[in-house]
């Protein structure tokens, strides 16, 4: 006889042979046939590095590290001192078994803004004005792509990275001291991409 496998989702087997079933793989039965087996999977916790069945709340999969706190510099060496920002680079790496996309939520500025005349945020292969003339760009809920990370090839002790930076112009006659400071909150959100599994070996 056929099986259907289950995760504890609900399926009802009719006697006269059609099947009711939410969201699973189905088998029929015909007369004289009046039984039916159900195979039963039962998952306890979550383990986001492990390949498997995706769970009820797919954000389950995430297991992301982003740093918390970056530094960004004007750059004194150039022909127009600190009327640009120097270029270091940030990595955000991804341990699930599942790819993610790391989008940009929202970036808030506060303090001295004005000498800012733009302040860009780049990612693998995308590109967003966050500030403009002193002022930020974006509001919350802004969904812009920053990256997708492919899911990490074998688990909790391998990952797969990608690296953020900014860059932007400043007008240094905008100082009112040899030094200014302004600080901003970036709000990333993570999505796991469902269609990337990281394959089980053998």
């Amino acid at each position: 006889m056929k099986k259907l496998l289950s995760s504890l989702l609900a399926v009802g087997i009719l006697s006269t042979g059609v099947v009711a079933y939410a969201n699973d793989n189905i088998t029929e039965i015909e007369g004289p046939y009046t039984t039916g087996d159900i195979e039963v999977e039962i998952h306890m916790g979550f383990d986001a590095t492990t390949p498997g069945p995706n769970p009820p709340n797919p954000d389950m999969w995430i297991s992301v590290e982003i740093p918390t706190r970056v530094l960004i510099f004007s750059d004194g060496t150039t022909a127009t001192p600190h009327s640009t920002f120097a270029v270091v680079n940030h990595t955000i790496r991804n341990f699930s078994a599942r790819g993610v996309q790391v989008n940009i939520d929202n970036f808030v500025s506060r303090g001295t803004t004005t000498p800012i005349t733009s302040l860009v945020l780049n990612g693998a292969g995308t590109t967003h004005t966050v500030m403009t003339n002193g002022s930020d760009n974006l509001s919350s809920g802004a969904n812009l792509l920053l990256m997708t990370l492919a899911s990490s090839p074998a688990g909790a002790t391998n990952y797969t990275s990608a690296t953020f930076n900014f860059t932007g112009t400043i007008d240094t006659n905008e100082f009112t001291h040899t030094y200014e400071r302004a600080d901003a909150d970036l709000t990333l959100r993570l999505v796991p991409d469902l269609t990337s599994v990281t394959p089980v070996t053998p």
